[in-house]
């Protein structure tokens, strides 16, 4: 897994904390497009698949925190509660 650069290429790398560079392109984005860009490959790939925390943690290899794909998403798309089993799309 892991997010593919839109040159199709290579995969972000982490730089730092809120920066991710394309090694083969060398384009860099922030974290919110970084994120962007996997929820996108994410609903690309599985279109059916219910939009979870611990499935975009696990579709970054762990880069960003729990807490700030949580904070996407709240931000970004509806939520829907359902005790352990909460869901965004």
């Amino acid at each position: 897994m892991g997010v593919v650069c839109h040159c199709h290429v290579a995969k972000y790398e982490k730089v730092s904390n809120r920066k991710f560079k394309c090694l083969a392109c060398k384009k860099e984005v922030n974290c919110n497009d970084y994120l962007q860009k996997a929820i996108e490959d994410i609903h690309l790939i599985y279109p059916m698949e219910r939009l979870t925390v611990n499935l975009v943690k696990k579709w970054t290899e762990n880069h960003i925190s729990s807490e700030k794909i949580r904070t996407y998403l709240n931000t970004h798309h509806k939520i829907f509660k359902n005790g352990p089993l909460t869901f965004y799309r």
